[in-house]
């Protein structure tokens, strides 16, 4: 039976009727559901813990919760990129990678893995003031991005010089400010272009927060010390400087050295989260620092989780900050992408 389901602490609220919610990435703490329909309502209170995955059905005519424990891994597929694959009517090739999963732009050398439309709650109640309110983001359209941070070779494919301050093909390329990256972002487009290899309306750019957070989780924050140990380089094991990149293991969604390595630039303004629920978020209109993402080589395993966020003017420059960058099929919404 659709009914109306509200969950406020993590900004759910949902008008429209039905049958089934399902929640990824969902900070640990207790939380209450409401399920209403036809005049009759139904709560729920449940725990969520670090790592954990529950479920529970709900019949609004006896007024009933019936809890159904963590789900079999083997009765579904994982969330995010795996589920996508290449619309049969076309076939991936150099003049349409974008008909597959994943696809590497040429001579570039960059990996770029897709993203399928998704919902989910960013930001946490245990870290940061600026981590919160929870707000529910719904990525309304498929996007892609980097598997890796951008190397100081994939770097100078399209620009002059190496701001690297140590020079090494395979690490990330570093002390580039937002406005750099973009500039990157723009040569590749226009490149990619000329040659055929990207459709009308597509951009690359780099990512918005929202779309990094999510990309980070790949279905759960997990218990971080853990995480960090297979996949981050950060001050307890970097030995105080960056690798290059791909080393460590990748995230389940195919993703490597979100967490630590070096720091990463987003498109958006830094600003207070709305909460509520947001289509395709894409930050404050203005302000004066761009948001970095991902915790670095030098910092605490605090500052490398997926929801943890801060801010540099977009023309300052760091030994500890590169990018990432994002492809989808419209121009960002907010903010100057000049």
């Amino acid at each position: 039976m659709a009914c109306r389901i509200s969950i406020p602490e993590l900004g759910v609220n949902d008008d429209a009727p039905k049958d089934h919610l399902q929640l990824a990435g969902v900070p640990a703490g207790t939380y209450t559901a409401t399920f209403s329909a036809y005049n009759r309502q139904v709560s729920h209170t449940f725990v969520i813990t670090a790592g954990q995955a529950t479920r529970f059905s709900v019949n609004i005519a006896q007024g009933k919760v019936r809890d159904l424990g963590p789900p079999d891994p083997a009765a579904a597929p994982p969330a995010g990129p795996a589920p996508v694959s290449p619309d049969p009517k076309r076939t991936a090739t150099r003049e349409d990678p974008l008909a597959a999963p994943r696809f590497v732009i040429p001579e570039i050398g960059i990996t770029m893995i897709a993203v399928p439309p998704a919902s989910f709650i960013m930001g946490t109640e245990l870290g940061n003031r600026n981590e919160r309110p929870l707000t529910r983001i719904t990525l309304s359209r498929r996007y892609w991005l980097s598997r890796t941070e951008v190397t100081e070779s994939q770097w100078l494919a399209l620009m002059e010089t190496n701001p690297s301050k140590e020079p090494a093909p395979d690490r990330p390329v570093t002390s580039v400010s937002w406005i750099d990256a973009m500039e990157f972002c723009q040569r590749l487009t226009r490149h990619e272009r000329s040659v055929g290899h990207l459709p009308e309306g597509y951009f690359y750019i780099l990512p918005f927060e929202a779309q990094w957070e999510y990309a980070c989780l790949a279905g759960g924050e997990g218990r971080l010390e853990d995480e960090l140990k297979r996949t981050g380089w950060y001050q307890s094991n970097s030995g105080g400087h960056d690798h290059p990149v791909g080393q460590l293991a990748p995230n389940a969604w195919g993703f490597q050295d979100m967490r630590g390595n070096v720091a990463e630039w987003c498109f958006d303004w830094l600003g207070a989260y709305p909460g509520g629920m947001q289509t395709d978020y894409a930050g404050p209109a203005s302000g004066a620092q761009r948001v970095i993402r991902g915790g670095a080589y030098d910092l605490i395993a605090f500052c490398c989780r997926a929801s943890y966020r801060t801010g540099e003017a977009p023309d300052k420059t760091h030994p500890n900050v590169g990018f990432r960058i994002a492809l989808f099929s419209l121009p960002p919404k907010a903010g100057n992408a000049k």
